[in-house]
């Protein structure tokens, strides 16, 4: 009887250490791609406000929402204000952005900016000693301390605040992307509903500036399922065991 027991406790430790090490190995993400719909309103002092209804995406929750600017070099301005100038991204529970208790904050930012086009005006380059609002504009775009740094103070993505320029001596309030830029989102998971929306803004709403939105989802790895069917189908043997041994 001791052998039998101890037989089952090792076939049960044997299907947690192959669940284990499945699950070590990352889930695949569910990705879907949309473009932002013009909601025809603008927020802030000239920013226009574009919206994502995620309930349509055929996803059940989202993990993370990436930004990504489209890489045509058409409109807008150069140097540091190459590409998708972003006023503000707020993912909103009921599709209001006049409730704000239904809001959600990302748990991170993940910022890697695109290339940005030649200018020779010094009121479009990097300047370590800017003067405007925004303090000094180290760059290479506006908003980010480097390539890969936002610089939250100047950028304050949670609210459309941005004050539309194509100078660094007056501008405040956006990040903008440079060609080929992306912003990556990270939420705790949250369930999508009917009216879950994402609102974002662009600075001027400057004809040729488009973004691409990301929203994914990590599914549950499926050796959590292994390992639940796994102990139930072991359960039920060792019952049967016990009972014909009776």
């Amino acid at each position: 009887m001791m052998k039998k027991s101890f037989k089952g406790i090792f076939a049960i430790a044997a299907v947690a250490g192959v669940a284990f090490v499945m699950s070590m190995a990352p889930a695949r993400a569910l990705e879907v791609d949309i473009a932002p719909t013009d909601t025809g309103e603008t927020v802030g002092t000239n920013s226009k406000l574009f919206s994502v209804n995620l309930s349509g995406l055929g996803l059940s929750f989202v993990s993370s929402i990436t930004l990504i600017d489209d890489n045509v070099i058409a409109g807008g301005a150069d140097g540091v204000f190459s590409g998708f100038d972003l006023d503000g991204l707020i993912l909103d529970g009921d599709g209001d952005l006049t409730t704000t208790g239904d809001q959600f904050t990302p748990l991170s930012l993940a910022f890697q900016a695109g290339t940005t086009r030649p200018t020779a005006n010094t009121n479009q380059l990097p300047n370590d000693l800017a003067a405007g609002p925004a303090g000094p504009v180290p760059g290479p775009v506006f908003g980010a301390s480097d390539a890969t740094t936002i610089n939250d103070a100047v950028a304050t993505l949670d609210t459309f605040d941005a004050i539309s320029s194509d100078s660094i001596f007056s501008a405040n309030g956006f990040l903008t992307f440079g060609d080929g830029g992306t912003l990556v989102v990270n939420f705790a998971d949250i369930a999508i509903t009917p009216n879950l929306t994402l609102f974002i803004a662009e600075v001027g709403g400057q004809a040729g500036e488009e973004i691409l939105v990301r929203v994914s989802q990590v599914p549950l790895p499926g050796a959590v399922w292994l390992f639940l069917s796994g102990l139930m189908a072991l359960i039920g043997f060792s019952r049967r065991r016990k009972i014909a041994s009776t």
